[in-house]
């Protein structure tokens, strides 16, 4: 219905202009992948259907920004990672996404340290890094009905 669509996209809306909060989500060192939950680390077949989704959704996309010296598309395709019931879950699996399956297979002593690691006004947690000359690697959470509407 039109409420519906009208309520996604004031959550669209609301991730696009008011993400960053401004203070630092966790100020501690990055987890060790071991210490994550295993619902967390391999979530189960209901986390993983992307067709019905849970409350909140876990999200990655993986691409080049606007740099102006590469042709530039548009930004890159979000994509549907998992889904939980609660935002505490989806904010930890955000993290663990985050370092354990990011595009440059870092991990331990090399692991990522993220430019941005804030939570919206909403508490999702967004996470981002831009490493120079590479690829922008980002991992949110957003209400799973918004999701459908980031890459219209």
């Amino acid at each position: 219905s039109e409420q519906v669509v009208s309520a996604c996209l004031s959550d669209v809306y609301e991730w696009m202009h008011d993400r960053p909060s401004g203070s630092s989500f966790n100020d501690d060192e990055p987890r060790e992948e071991s210490s994550f939950a295993k619902a967390i680390r391999s979530p189960g077949i209901a986390n993983l259907n992307e067709k019905i989704k849970l409350k909140f959704t876990v999200w990655s996309s993986c691409g080049y920004g606007y740099g102006g010296w590469r042709s530039y598309s548009g930004p890159p395709k979000k994509e549907f990672d998992s889904s939980f019931s609660t935002i505490e879950e989806a904010n930890e699996r955000a993290e663990y996404v985050f370092y354990s399956k990011n595009p440059w297979d870092l991990h331990g002593e090399d692991r990522l340290t993220p430019d941005t690691d804030t939570t919206t006004g909403k508490g999702c947690r967004y996470l981002e890094v831009h490493p120079d000359g590479s690829y922008i690697w980002t991992v949110s959470v957003t209400k799973s009905g918004a999701f459908e509407y980031f890459d219209m």
